[in-house]
């Protein structure tokens, strides 16, 4: 670790002058030792049973990261030497966030690889949140459709449906047919009474409100850009698809009044 230090304080004096993405790449090879130095710590604290001072050590690495550029490879190198005392599970959030990062970064691959290494471990594949990323990913790879129906039974399956009458058939496929004016579903219609149980079980659902409302609002949104697709036009021209995407942007104001991006969306469609 020291005779690479050193090697690289060279190599930075020089980049500084030169370039800032290529010393910041240096800068990311010299946070990597001094992390390597904080994990061989972290290791002798773990086997005298300090757990306090661990958990601190991982908090400090949390922010850390959080501080660093929201580049790819930086947060990917930096993750994978810091599973060698922290298995994902145990730092989710953070794994999460990179998740995300890679979609964002249109590193749709190692976005999927990651999410794929997640559910791997059976307690994880169960997790609300990675499920919710799970589908964020699958709908940016391309399987609209099959997201957005999974994000509905994923709701359905919580209990997490605020209003019934928002359900469409999974599986058609066809926006304009399936998604008729909600005035026109009843709870008597086929399925009524399992949606109708589905709603009186939302308050004992296990996800956290936060996320739920995000669903809800997502809901709306793939709902709208896939029925633009199929219809060719705007939604605002298909009145039953236009109030099952306000329906769904009303429900995650509902379950959570202080999520501005469902105030916001309900706005532009008002």
């Amino acid at each position: 670790i020291y005779r690479s230090r050193d090697s690289l304080d060279g190599e930075l004096t020089a980049l500084i002058g030169e370039s800032y993405t290529r010393a910041y790449r240096c800068l990311i090879k010299v946070q990597q030792l001094t992390e390597l130095e904080e994990i061989i710590k972290y290791k002798q604290l773990e086997d005298t049973g300090d757990s306090q001072s661990c958990s601190l050590m991982r908090d400090m690495w949390t922010r850390r990261l959080l501080g660093c550029r929201p580049d790819v490879e930086a947060w990917r190198s930096i993750l994978e030497l810091r599973t060698l005392v922290v298995p994902p599970r145990e730092d989710l959030t953070t794994w999460l966030k990179f998740t995300a990062l890679c979609r964002k970064s249109g590193r749709l691959s190692l976005a999927t690889k990651t999410i794929d290494m997640l559910r791997a471990d059976s307690t994880l594949k169960r997790d609300p949140v990675v499920t919710w990323e799970y589908l964020k990913n699958l709908y940016a790879n391309g399987s609209r459709w099959e997201a957005r129906d999974m994000l509905q039974s994923f709701l359905q399956q919580h209990g997490a449906v605020v209003n019934p009458d928002l359900i469409i058939d999974v599986g058609t496929g066809v926006p304009s047919a399936v998604l008729p004016s909600p005035r026109s579903r009843r709870i008597g219609s086929p399925g009524g009474r399992r949606r109708r149980r589905a709603a009186s079980s939302f308050s004992q659902s296990q996800v956290p409100i936060e996320l739920l409302s995000k669903c809800h609002l997502k809901m709306g949104l793939w709902t709208k850009e896939l029925a633009e697709d199929y219809l060719q036009t705007s939604f605002f021209e298909d009145e039953g698809v236009l109030e099952n995407v306000l329906g769904w942007f009303e429900s995650a104001i509902k379950l959570n009044p202080k999520y501005y991006k469902g105030d916001m969306e309900c706005v532009g469609v008002g």
